[in-house]
């Protein structure tokens, strides 16, 4: 019966169509990218299922909490490294100087 209500879910739940974020997402659960002779379909399968059952333990809101607060510390600190370039105006006699 639980499983019944984990396919359920599985079915309601959103989950990215690129490959590239489906193997980022089963990254961040902790869980390997890829298994012998997975397709991007079946990873994608896969990936929904282990977040139903993470919802049904009620784990999934936590870890996506997580991750939220991880990637915001991680933009915070790009952005603080971000050096963009300042120009001020040059002098006439700059602009009069032959090369």
């Amino acid at each position: 019966m639980q499983e019944l209500l984990i396919k359920r879910r599985a079915a309601a739940l959103a989950v990215p169509t690129n490959d590239m974020a489906v193997r980022a997402c089963l990254r961040r659960v902790g869980e390997p990218i890829t298994l012998l002779g997975e397709k991007e379909m079946e990873r994608r399968d896969r990936l929904r299922m282990l977040l139903a059952k993470l919802d049904a333990e009620g784990q999934l809101e936590r870890l996506m909490k997580a991750h939220e607060d991880e990637e915001a510390a991680t933009k915070d600190e790009a952005e603080e490294d971000i050096q963009y370039p300042f120009y001020t105006e040059g002098s006439k006699l700059a602009l009069l100087r032959p090369e």
